[in-house]
């Protein structure tokens, strides 16, 4: 737990390319802290291949500033890495965000089952690897009653359709969300979630997330 406020927290940064957090162990709690993960600054060439993984049930990362890339050449392979063990994830009340020219080697935020999976009241903004691909991606195993609620989920990539890269098989919900995107969907049909008084965010505009 960090003690402090805004820019007076403590700070973890990652500074070389194998750096890593490993949350293998249940219930494991990290909140109020600013997260480098693709180095201090934007002074010097670094990818961070694997900054955080979470294969252990109960994890939470909230209260938390991740700052993921920087720039062109510090950037992160993939930011945070669920695999299918880390049922009852918590990751609210977040800002993430990296600089559009900061494109990861794949993603932000990997979902691999991730059971129960909680997203509250947090903000990702950043570029995906791809138009398709965006800052939060699902794959292989479906995420059974996960629940995305007062979230904004953007892409900065340019002429992204997908924010949300999810696959099919998914339970659960997109509650009061905004998924930010330069056109199209937003979020990969067929995934299985349900929305409800969610956005697709556009440029100037807005319309209802539909996920079919």
């Amino acid at each position: 737990m960090g003690v402090g406020t805004g820019t007076n927290r403590p700070t973890i940064t990652w500074t070389t390319a194998t750096s890593t957090v490993l949350f293998d162990q249940a219930n494991v709690r990290l909140r109020n802290c600013r997260l480098f993960l693709a180095g201090p600054s934007a002074t010097g060439a670094l990818t961070v291949a694997s900054p955080i993984t979470i294969s252990s049930t109960g994890a939470e990362i909230t209260d938390c500033e991740i700052h993921w890339g920087w720039d062109a050449d510090s950037i992160v392979g993939i930011g945070i890495t669920t695999t299918a063990a880390a049922t009852r994830f918590k990751f609210d009340r977040n800002l993430a965000y990296a600089e559009t020219a900061a494109v990861p080697t794949t993603t932000f935020l990997r979902l691999t089952g991730t059971d129960f999976f909680s997203m509250d009241s947090t903000h990702i903004i950043g570029p995906g690897s791809s138009t398709t691909i965006g800052p939060v991606q699902q794959l292989t195993t479906a995420m059974l009653k996960a629940q995305f609620r007062n979230s904004i989920i953007q892409s900065t990539t340019a002429a992204a359709t997908i924010a949300v890269t999810a696959i099919a098989g998914n339970t659960g919900v997109f509650y009061g969300c905004g998924v930010g995107v330069a056109s199209g969907v937003g979020v990969t049909g067929g995934s299985g979630f349900q929305s409800v008084n969610s956005q697709v965010m556009t440029a100037g505009t807005s319309s209802a997330l539909v996920l079919t």
